[in-house]
């Protein structure tokens, strides 16, 4: 994903026709969301759509190929997401809810959702009848 990013931060041809003050400003507001990918998105696609008609074919392949991965790694995320809200879901519905706090606490140690606390042996020396 980086390398579609900086390719698109490289790309000398962008516009067919139009004012270079747009491409100095795009890859200004490029470069200041380089760390955030949904901003960086954004403002290309933004971009793309005001000036498809403008557009170098080489530019757009760049912006094509870009989504295409941003696509991929947004369905991954949702695809984790929903996998880890079922486990947690799963994990919650086996709880036996009672209204002693050991009841509760000892419901959670058996999903493994609290870390149960082993208490070490004890220090004390034994005494000597």
């Amino acid at each position: 994903m980086a390398s579609e990013m900086q390719a698109i931060l490289d790309a000398n041809q962008i516009l067919i026709r139009g004012d270079v003050g747009d491409i100095i400003l795009l890859k200004k507001k490029l470069s200041n969301s380089i760390n955030d990918i949904n901003t960086f998105h954004s403002i290309l696609n933004t971009f793309y759509n005001n000036n498809i008609y403008s557009i170098t074919p080489q530019f757009a392949s760049l912006v094509i190929k870009f989504n295409r991965e941003y696509n991929t790694m947004m369905e991954s995320i949702r695809f984790a997401q929903e996998l880890r809200t079922a486990e947690i879901e799963k994990e919650l519905d086996s709880l036996d809810i009672t209204p002693s706090l050991r009841g509760l606490t000892r419901a959670l140690e058996r999903t493994n959702i609290v870390q149960t606390i082993r208490k070490r042996p004890s220090s004390k020396k034994p005494r000597l009848k």
